[in-house]
């Protein structure tokens, strides 16, 4: 708010002196503009220090807020506490779902090792016979090799 330097009401605007009131001005609700610059707020933009008590009227018309210190309106905080309700809702239930995921997992590996455990003792078990049936060839090898070399004379 800058007039010069000129006399302002104290709701803010410019006071016009007219010849025609004569020499009886009331300045009983008049401010120098050097003074009212310090105790009003510009509409137009303008920064105060200390506290602002709105006596029980309404701060309007605000922004939507996208930095940390910006004010906010009811309407906003309402619809981010359902939007966060909501998001909430649903992390719980992809989360259940995901315990429900885990539990089929491990209860596929459990089986999976089961399995391979089951698997591992039939090979084993064959292997057993294996060597069991190499060892009898070579034995029957060897006494037919004796045999053989007998008959040969060798």
């Amino acid at each position: 708010m800058s007039y010069n330097n000129n006399l302002v009401s104290i709701g803010g605007n410019p006071y016009s002196y007219s010849r025609s009131s004569g020499n009886n001005i009331d300045t009983s609700n008049l401010l120098n503009t050097s003074h009212a610059n310090h105790l009003f707020v510009n509409e137009s933009g303008d920064s105060m220090s200390g506290i602002l008590d709105m006596k029980t009227n309404k701060i309007i018309n605000l922004g939507i807020p996208n930095r940390n210190d910006d004010a906010s309106n009811k309407f906003y905080v309402d619809n981010s506490i359902v939007q966060a309700t909501k998001n909430y809702g649903v992390l719980i239930k992809e989360l259940d779902n995901l315990g429900k995921t885990n539990e089929v997992l491990r209860s596929n590996i459990t089986n999976l090792k089961n399995e391979t455990e089951l698997k591992i003792a039939k090979l084993n078990e064959g292997m057993k016979i294996l060597r069991i049936l190499i060892e009898c060839i070579s034995r029957s090898s060897a006494k037919q090799t004796i045999k053989l070399n007998k008959q040969m004379k060798l």
